[in-house]
């Protein structure tokens, strides 16, 4: 199977940038680890691009967009 490609919006990067950050403030550790969680799961959906389910919310499922959760947070 062909491995497919993961990709980041400039949104999406500065979201979770932004979102490290403010975890950061309490805690660098677990802003480190939470960065560190997001990326490993979301590099997944290239060997398995189907682990989670399509997000609906996205307009036409054929783009294949998938979301995970994560500490309560949704990654698209």
């Amino acid at each position: 199977m062909k491995r497919k490609q993961v990709v980041w919006t400039a949104r999406a990067a500065k979201s979770l940038t932004n979102f490290c950050e403010f975890i950061k403030q309490d805690s660098p550790s677990a802003a480190k680890k939470v960065r560190s969680e997001i990326l490993l799961t979301a590099k997944k959906l290239s060997d398995y691009p189907e682990m989670f389910q399509i997000d609906e919310m996205m307009g036409d499922p054929e783009l294949n967009i998938r979301r995970f959760f994560k500490w309560n947070y949704k990654i698209v």
